[in-house]
């Protein structure tokens, strides 16, 4: 089993998940323990320091009123006490603590090492559980984690936001049980979820209909079936990475795009039976649409791009980056951006053999805002071209 190794030593310890390092002070947290309101040094009712031999002084001298219910103080204490798991030297954590497992915004990336099921079961619990204070799983500390614990949670849409990536533990019953518990959700991030498939995303489209990002990147056993069901009952979605999903089946695509009416940002990198007529179909449905990311979509040619900037005037992000068929964008995008798309930021088009002088000029006519363009490996641009421009590979 996969483990995470919390090692603690005096009041300094490395916090280490998923070859992620998060340096924290344990001695700061109590201090900022102790001066919080209703914390009291003087009266009654010691808090130990959970788990573990000879170490408990480090927390002995923080204190409660007696016969009053858990003050924030505690559950403060209780908190970095499941962090750290214990004061001993060396701790191995098996779960996820519980009081990470609650509030509006989860981020659990750094866990996906132990991530399981079991945890999901619990995290679909919240709104039942009464916790009015919230860790801030997305820190990258554990004083950040702390940062807005002492603001009261008073919220009561339950879950919005989940990032479980790369948990490989999670199946289709640790999602579904989430989903079915979180009606307002608005964003979820699965890539890397390999154990997930189009049966868990069914349920999330029947669940939480007010969805309006989704990342599946990397999900291998999606086929398509459960993207459908969330164009059919999603209609908010605006953000999409369905890259590197290599099984997706080109039919569940099209209907997806025919449905995702409000899509302003796609990612389709990788992901290489794209063709030029599912990203056709989405352009002549998504008129908002502004971001595309489609690297090493060998598929993906000039005629795409006709179709985008015909439909999408307000195009701001485009990565057409490749290093297989490379002829097959050429001057023709660009001239199609440089005449239909002016609020143009960012344009890639790496290794792209058809791109020459004359395209760039087409484009940097017509895109007078563009900050960013790169076009490293396209040999048939001149050096004259690159210094004139003050552009260099």
């Amino acid at each position: 089993m996969l483990h995470s190794l919390v090692q603690i030593r005096q009041l300094k310890y490395s916090f280490t998940v998923q070859k992620h390092k998060a340096i924290a002070a344990p001695g700061y947290l109590l201090e900022m323990v102790k001066s919080q309101p209703g914390s009291s040094s003087s009266r009654g009712g010691s808090i130990s320091g959970g788990g573990g031999g000879g170490g408990s002084s480090a927390l002995d001298h923080i204190t409660t009123i007696k016969g009053l219910k858990e003050t924030p103080q505690q559950i403060a204490l209780r908190a970095l006490r499941s962090i750290t798991k214990s004061i001993t030297e060396h701790a191995m954590i098996e779960d996820i603590p519980s009081d990470l497992l609650f509030g509006e915004n989860i981020d659990l990336h750094r866990w996906s090492m132990i991530l399981k099921d079991t945890a999901m079961e619990e995290l679909s619990k919240q709104k039942e559980s009464g916790k009015k204070f919230v860790l801030d799983t997305s820190a990258t500390t554990i004083q950040g984690m702390f940062k807005t614990f002492w603001t009261k949670y008073e919220s009561t849409l339950g879950l919005l936001y989940l990032n479980i990536a790369n948990s490989k533990q999670v199946t289709d019953y640790g999602l579904t049980i989430v989903a079915h518990n979180s009606a307002e959700m608005r964003s979820l991030d699965i890539s890397g979820c390999t154990n997930i498939t189009d049966a868990a995303l069914r349920e999330v489209a029947l669940h939480c209909p007010k969805l309006t990002s989704l990342n599946i990147s990397s999900c291998h056993n999606i086929k398509g079936s459960g993207l459908v069901a969330i164009a059919d009952c999603c209609p908010y979605v605006s953000k999409l990475n369905i890259s590197k999903c290599g099984n997706l089946e080109n039919w569940s695509l099209q209907k997806l795009f025919r449905k995702t009416t409000h899509l302003e940002e796609l990612i389709v990198s990788y992901l290489r039976e794209i063709t030029d007529e599912e990203l056709r179909v989405m352009a002549e449905h998504a008129h908002d649409f502004m971001h595309l990311e489609a690297i090493e979509c060998r598929n993906v040619t000039d005629q795409a791009i006709l179709s985008i900037t015909a439909n999408c005037k307000d195009l701001d992000y485009v990565d057409l980056t490749r290093t297989e068929f490379t002829s097959r964008v050429s001057d023709v995008t660009l001239m199609a951006l440089g005449q239909k798309c002016h609020s143009l930021r960012t344009l890639k088009v790496n290794n792209c053999d058809g791109i020459t002088d004359v395209g760039l000029g087409w484009l940097t006519e017509g895109c007078k805002v563009i900050e960013t363009l790169e076009f490293s490996g396209c040999n048939k641009v001149s050096r004259h071209f690159r210094v004139k421009h003050c552009f260099d590979d």
